[in-house]
């Protein structure tokens, strides 16, 4: 994740903060789908533009049950962002 985060708009603080939940939930509960959205929709509301959310997206799949299904999963998450008012640069 370092390195990622460029421009005064994102609040990394909060980026910092989704990204260690997301990797502190109990990914064996069948909820990765679920909490990878919410992953998403706090790096959205933290100013995140999509190539960054998509790129933490990325990195932070390997910490799932099935990170292949997590990375699958990006492109459909990030059109879920955008269809529930997310504007996304």
């Amino acid at each position: 994740m370092d390195g990622l985060l460029g421009g005064s708009d994102v609040n990394q603080e909060k980026v910092g903060k989704a990204v260690e939940e997301w990797r502190a939930a109990d990914h064996t509960r069948h909820e990765d789908n679920h909490n990878f959205f919410i992953l998403a929709l706090k790096l959205a509301s933290a100013g995140c533009d999509e190539p960054t959310i998509r790129q933490i997206l990325m990195e932070e799949a390997q910490w799932a049950n099935t990170p292949a299904d997590r990375t699958k999963q990006i492109p459909s998450t990030i059109n879920s962002l955008k269809t529930y008012g997310h504007a996304l640069a």
